[in-house]
C-alpha cells in the first residue's frame, strides 16, 4: 500500500511539473514577440545588445540597409555612412512635435553605426512609435534627406 502511494504521489506530482513547465514554454513562446527574439524593432532598428551602451542602433554593415538605403542617399549626394545618417536623424529628431523625443533622444554616427542613447525609459519605449514610420517608408525618409541642411551633416 505504502508503495502504491508512493508511485501515485510520484506521477501526480511529475505530471503537475510537467504541466506547468509546458505552460511556461508556451507563455514564454507567446508572451515573447516575434520583433525581440531577432532583435529588430523595425528594418533597420535593433536595441542595442552588441555594444550594451545605447537604447537603439542601426548597423550600416548590413547588406539588407545597404541595398535598401544605399541609393537613396546617392541620390542626394550623400555618403553612406552613420555620420550622415546621425546629421539627418538629428533633425528629425530636432524638429519633432514631441518635445520629449526632441529632448532626451541622443544621435551618434559612426563609419558604420548610428547609435541612440535615450535618457528617459517611457522616451525609449516610445521612440520606435516615432521613428519606425520614417524608416520603413523609402518615401517619407527620403522626404526628409532632401529637406535635411547639408551644412548641418558632417560628411566624413
Amino acid at each position: 500500500m505504502i508503495m502504491k502511494n508512493a508511485a501515485i504521489w510520484f506521477l501526480l506530482t511529475f505530471s503537475i511539473s510537467a504541466h506547468g513547465f509546458a505552460q511556461n514554454k508556451a507563455a514564454a513562446t507567446v508572451e515573447k514577440p516575434a520583433s525581440q527574439k531577432n532583435n529588430t524593432l523595425c528594418f533597420p532598428l535593433q536595441r542595442d545588445n552588441v555594444y550594451s551602451v545605447y537604447s537603439y542602433i542601426i548597423d550600416l554593415r548590413n547588406e539588407k540597409i545597404r541595398s535598401k538605403y544605399r541609393n537613396l542617399f546617392s541620390k542626394y549626394n550623400y555618403e553612406f555612412t552613420g555620420y550622415v545618417w546621425a546629421g539627418i536623424l538629428q533633425e528629425v529628431i530636432r524638429n519633432s512635435d514631441d518635445k520629449e523625443i526632441a529632448s532626451r533622444v541622443f544621435v551618434k554616427g559612426q563609419e558604420n553605426i548610428v547609435t541612440f542613447t535615450i535618457t528617459q525609459y517611457q522616451t525609449r519605449e516610445r521612440f520606435p512609435q516615432f521613428i519606425c514610420p520614417i524608416l520603413s517608408d523609402n518615401n517619407n525618409f527620403e522626404k526628409y534627406i532632401k529637406a535635411a541642411n547639408r551644412h548641418r551633416i558632417k560628411d566624413y
